[in-house]
């Protein structure tokens, strides 16, 4: 970002940050029609190329790698995976063909790339050919970029249309991104996307297009403090929530109902871990209303799961009873799913986490907490949690249901804390303190069927 979004201490610095929605074929030509500013379109024709290697090390590595090719010339791209922020120290490079030219990758790229180990034989693995509309709009002091693409993704195994608005602060304040975002969907209605174009071409690529989508790849650092890495946590659940919702217009709603509430479990859960340094205003409204989706998808999920019960117990009849209720906790998912509410939940939980005044905050332990190194703050946040969760499982004999089920939820909570985390382990003796592990005061058979 600019200099005008320079933070306080204790604040973090935003990377380059975009916004991206996706559109129906009305709502895309009624944008097309717009005239922003009062201005003209630019329109362009481009045609980008996604790289990897046949083990897809690059992926692996948390990078990607793309060549872009307008009129005559080409543009080599080098993002961190997803790809859809920009590292605005590596940029992009012009070469001289469509192939990717390793010698003019930035060096911490070609280094991190270098510690998966793998041989550097890049193939193409999807395309995307857009035409594109795109604005420079003035708001307040910023200046945003706003393109309108238009075309499909082209893989081996899948095609894919996109029809999506792209808006990114080119300088200014995030907020005035956001002020922008929300001016344009009042006008015409659209969901905000959380799942990256590179994202979906590798769904395209392996044919999974409409597929349940598992977790998704976190991309923390060890520099990164606790504010960038809760923003960078709930980026990774919101994108998991957003890749597994075509997979319920495909007709996979049992296993998309599995992974989308997952998904919003382990936001949940990151909003609980990094509560010290988030409690502003908004803060319990978000946990309300992120509760109200996670109990949209628990009505259906918990009835998917006890039909599955049935049937593997043989139990056919029970399992036929049952599904009138469970068609009925499903159509009510999906009047939740394509509810204006959720849109609005979406839109406006992406902006706090951007622009929130838990940012702003200059409450002394709030303050400092913010700026701590993301491994440090989680560290201690889950050591308590863990003497709190042993204290309570050492008990296990004289539980009852209810307190079996806090004690369930509670060990998700140490076990996402600790998946989250995770990629900052490095070595073998760091990732088994990721581990919850076993304890002296708690069986370690009863450890491991609550952690499962």
């Amino acid at each position: 970002m600019n200099a005008e979004c320079r933070p306080n201490r204790g604040m973090t610095q935003h990377r380059s940050l975009s916004l991206t929605f996706q559109l129906t074929a009305e709502e895309a030509a009624n944008l097309a029609a717009q005239k922003l500013d009062g201005k003209r379109p630019r329109i362009e024709s481009r045609v980008e190329t996604w790289f990897d290697t046949h083990g897809n090390s690059l992926r692996a590595a948390g990078l990607t790698l793309s060549v872009l090719a307008k009129k005559k010339q080409f543009f080599q791209r080098a993002r961190e995976w997803p790809g859809d922020q920009s590292n605005e120290a590596w940029g992009d490079r012009e070469i001289a063909t469509g192939a990717p030219d390793i010698e003019l990758l930035p060096a911490a790229f070609r280094q991190r790339w270098a510690e998966v180990g793998d041989k550097l034989d890049l193939v193409p693995l999807f395309q995307t050919n857009l035409k594109r509309q795109s604005r420079v709009v003035a708001k307040g002091r910023s200046n945003i970029g706003a393109a309108l693409d238009l075309g499909p993704i082209v893989a081996d195994e899948g095609r894919l249309e996109l029809r999506e608005l792209r808006l990114g602060l080119i300088n200014g304040r995030p907020g005035d991104l956001f002020a922008v975002a929300r001016e344009l969907s009042e006008a015409i209605p659209m969901r905000i996307e959380f799942a990256s174009r590179v994202e979906r071409g590798f769904l395209a690529r392996e044919g999974r297009l409409g597929l349940p989508v598992g977790k998704t790849v976190l991309r923390l650092r060890a520099e990164m403090s606790s504010a960038e890495g809760f923003v960078e946590i709930a980026r990774a659940c919101l994108r998991q929530f957003s890749l597994n919702l075509p997979a319920f217009r495909e007709g996979n709603e049992i296993e998309a109902t599995h992974q989308t509430r997952v998904a919003i479990r382990r936001l949940r859960s990151a909003l609980s871990l990094f509560a010290p340094i988030l409690r502003d205003e908004f803060f319990q409204r978000w946990r309300m209303e992120i509760k109200w989706l996670f109990d949209s998808l628990g009505s259906a999920r918990d009835l998917d799961v006890l039909r599955e019960h049935f049937m593997a117990a043989g139990a056919d009849d029970r399992a036929k009873a049952l599904e009138p209720r469970r068609r009925r906790a499903h159509g009510r998912l999906a009047k939740s799913l394509a509810s204006p509410r959720l849109g609005h939940l979406l839109f406006d939980f992406a902006e706090w986490i951007e622009t929130g005044p838990w940012r702003r905050s200059v409450d002394p332990k709030q303050t400092r907490d913010r700026g701590l190194p993301i491994a440090s703050f989680v560290a201690r946040r889950m050591s308590k949690r863990r003497e709190t969760f042993i204290q309570v499982a050492a008990q296990f004999d004289g539980l009852g249901p209810d307190g079996l089920h806090a004690l369930r939820i509670e060990a998700k909570k140490l076990r996402y804390g600790a998946e989250f985390i995770e990629p900052l382990a490095r070595h073998t003796k760091s990732r088994k303190r990721c581990e919850l592990g076993h304890h002296p005061r708690v069986p370690a058979v009863e450890m491991n069927c609550l952690v499962v």
